[in-house]
């Protein structure tokens, strides 16, 4: 990656059962302006209730995408990875392939689990974000876990 900080906003939620009015008027910036946000949550189930909560509260996002390394399917939601593994091993140029031909969202989720963010090919994927100036057009909502996510 170049010099590049990525998240331009840093939330942290200590339970999405209990966000507090200000927390939700607060992460409405995540869901709405462009660039990388983090939001830090206790479990990728809880990452899930929020970006789902949140997408179908706005109700104005039509091409929807998301990034995570498992089989578990969010309804409406274009699954990133399984796209580019498609292209056959993943690696800079399937990505680069991948932007090129697919990416035409309005807003993109990262789970940064363990396993999404020790893959080689993450800092690649990244990179082209930025490269295609990606976070300049959409919001990239990026979920981080206070606990290990090694699954």
């Amino acid at each position: 990656m170049r010099n590049t900080e990525l998240s331009s906003y840093n939330y942290h939620i200590k339970s999405v059962q209990t966000i507090s009015e200000q927390e939700i008027m607060n992460l409405q910036d995540a869901f709405l302006t462009t660039g990388f946000h983090t939001i830090t949550l206790s479990s990728v189930e809880e990452g899930r209730t929020l970006i789902t909560k949140f997408i179908a509260a706005l109700n104005c996002y039509r091409s929807i995408a998301c990034i995570k390394q498992n089989q578990y399917n969010l309804e409406g939601v274009f699954d990133i990875y399984k796209a580019i593994r498609e292209y056959g091993e993943i690696s800079n140029h399937s990505l680069f392939n991948f932007f090129l031909d697919q990416f035409n969202f309005d807003f993109l989720c990262i789970e940064m689990t363990y396993q999404l963010m020790q893959a080689p090919w993450m800092k690649d994927f990244l990179q082209h974000l930025i490269d295609f100036k990606v976070d300049q057009n959409i919001p990239i909502v990026c979920l981080a876990y206070r606990r290990a996510q090694r699954k």
